[in-house]
This record gives C-alpha cells, structure tokens and sequence, in this order.
C-alpha cells in the first residue's frame, strides 16, 4: 500500500490516508504537517485494515490535529 500525497503549495498537502503511526512521523518530520482532515468511511479503514485509533493517538503525540469528515 503506502501512502502517496503531493505538495498543492507550502500549507496544503493532500493525499491517501495516512495507514501508521511511521505515516504520521513522516508527515511531521519531512512536510511539517499540523492538521489533517480525513475523509475516509469507517468502511474504507476497515477494508484497508488500518488502526485508526493508533493513527490519531501518535497525532496527538505530535502535536498534530487530527480531524474526520467522513
């Protein structure tokens, strides 16, 4: 799988839901993230497989903010 994004400009990615807590470190240490938005369905975490609660727990972590908008 692997999470794939692109820069739009210096304050807005976007891009595939990140899957790990590793994704989240990432985003902080190589982009300097600070907020992300997640669109995703509960349907497509489940399918997918990833551990939402994992994800979010390292986001706060990290300081970053972490909202979904399914």
């Amino acid at each position: 799988l692997g999470m794939n994004y692109a820069v739009i400009s210096d304050s807005l990615i976007v891009g595939s839901q990140p899957q790990k807590p590793d994704d989240i470190d990432h985003l902080k240490n190589e982009e300097n993230v600070a907020y992300i938005l997640c669109l995703q369905q509960d349907k497509d975490i489940e399918y997918w497989g990833i551990d939402f609660e994992a994800v979010v727990t390292r986001c706060k972590e990290l300081g970053i903010q972490h909202m979904r908008r399914p």
